[in-house]
């Protein structure tokens, strides 16, 4: 799959494109359940550094439709990464919904697009050159968000 990733504003990310890649199982018709690894690499737009992003999921799919074309909806768990090049590195549980449309080309091979949205608590810390905290923030709620298509193909 491939698609484009954006982020909260405090991050100072630009918006970038994103990849990765699904494995999943279908219960039924209506149901599966895919495990979904996506990484991107966005830049900091006051710096220019940048930061690896990855995220390891688990994903529900419940189809609303079960004809050719197929809005879906999704939801579950997973774990974000943050490798920043300018600053520590940072790394969060996700809570992920939303949805997305595909289409069952012939019988094994579907297209796919949806939008997915990642909520992970995150907390600034200020440190001093050598390491110690200087300071640190409130606790937050914060998302980062795709839009991703792909092809998916069954065995």
């Amino acid at each position: 799959m491939a698609g484009a990733t954006w982020f909260d504003a405090k991050l100072d990310f630009e918006g970038e494109v994103s990849y990765g890649f699904r494995l999943g199982m279908e219960a039924d018709r209506r149901f599966s359940v895919v495990m979904d690894y996506a990484q991107t690499d966005p830049a900091r737009k006051t710096t220019g550094k940048s930061a690896r992003v990855s995220s390891l999921r688990a994903l529900g799919q419940c189809r609303v439709l079960t004809g050719s074309i197929r809005p879906y909806l999704m939801g579950g768990f997973g774990g974000v990464l943050f490798n920043f090049d300018d600053a520590n590195d940072a790394a969060g549980g996700t809570a992920s919904a939303g949805g997305g449309v595909e289409y069952a080309a012939w019988e094994r091979t579907r297209f796919f697009a949806e939008y997915l949205a990642s909520f992970y608590r995150m907390r600034s810390v200020t440190y001093s050159s050598t390491g110690t905290v200087l300071s640190t923030g409130e606790r937050t709620t914060d998302a980062l968000q795709s839009v991703v298509a792909g092809v998916s193909v069954g065995f």
